[in-house]
């Protein structure tokens, strides 16, 4: 069972689709995820890696090189992000459940997988927290589809047209995972896939959020969780935001 509240699963207009933009996903793009107010930065592909402050080397003095790069381009885009609301020179440490610490008074998530880094943040005083996901625009396999969406879920994706370069399947990968880091840092949850329901609305861009009945993280805040999402020629990319 589900609770929270019963988000229908509208029916997609016939011959609709995910829009698609023909370029990585840009930071105008991840802002368009999240609510006025958010701070977005993308690190440029093939960019020298930035360096790193002494307190950010110590949390990955053993890593190997490519999770030292993904650290380092992550930590320079929040960075960025961080200084349009006024927050400069911040290191950003790891915390114990390996999630970035954010400078008081903000929030904020990072992303990174093959082609792409980016950040969000914001204000705490705007949002309570948000959640950043960004995936490569490729079909996940189909033998994964029962142990990422539920039924109702793998029911309303037959009905809707398949993004140009990915597919429904790693679009709901994507928005999940960018449920879980926007619900982790409030309620400590970790939740499974299918513990997580997401209803897209017809215009295909948004969608919302219920959680199975043994997860027991409804409160005020996670009732107001929702989510947009968005499909370039390279990434899936997806938002979600507790306000």
């Amino acid at each position: 069972m589900y609770v929270m509240f019963r988000p229908i699963h509208p029916q997609p207009s016939p011959g609709a689709r995910i829009p698609t933009i023909m370029t990585r996903p840009t930071a105008g793009l991840l802002q368009t995820l999240f609510p006025a107010g958010v701070s977005a930065a993308i690190w440029p592909d093939g960019e020298p890696v930035p360096p790193l402050y002494p307190e950010e080397e110590a949390c990955v003095g053993r890593a190997v090189p490519k999770r030292r790069r993904e650290f380092a381009e992550g930590r320079a885009c929040a960075r960025k992000a961080l200084e349009a609301l006024g927050l400069s020179h911040v290191p950003l440490l790891v915390g114990p459940d390996r999630a970035p610490v954010w400078p008081s008074g903000a929030v904020g998530s990072i992303t990174h997988c093959a082609g792409f880094v980016g950040a969000v943040v914001a204000r705490r005083e705007l949002l309570k927290s948000l959640g950043l996901d960004a995936e490569i625009a490729a079909p996940l396999n189909p033998d994964l589809a029962r142990r990422i969406c539920t039924a109702r879920e793998l029911a309303w994706i037959d009905t809707a047209m398949p993004p140009a370069h990915a597919d429904w399947l790693k679009v709901f990968f994507c928005a999940k995972e960018a449920v879980y880091k926007c619900v982790a840092p409030v309620t400590g949850a970790a939740l499974d896939f299918l513990e997580v329901e997401v209803a897209v609305a017809s215009s295909l861009d948004c969608f919302t959020v219920r959680f199975a009945e043994e997860v027991s993280i409804v409160t005020p805040d996670t009732i107001r969780l929702s989510g947009k999402i968005a499909a370039t020629s390279t990434h899936v990319v997806a938002g979600a935001t507790l306000q």
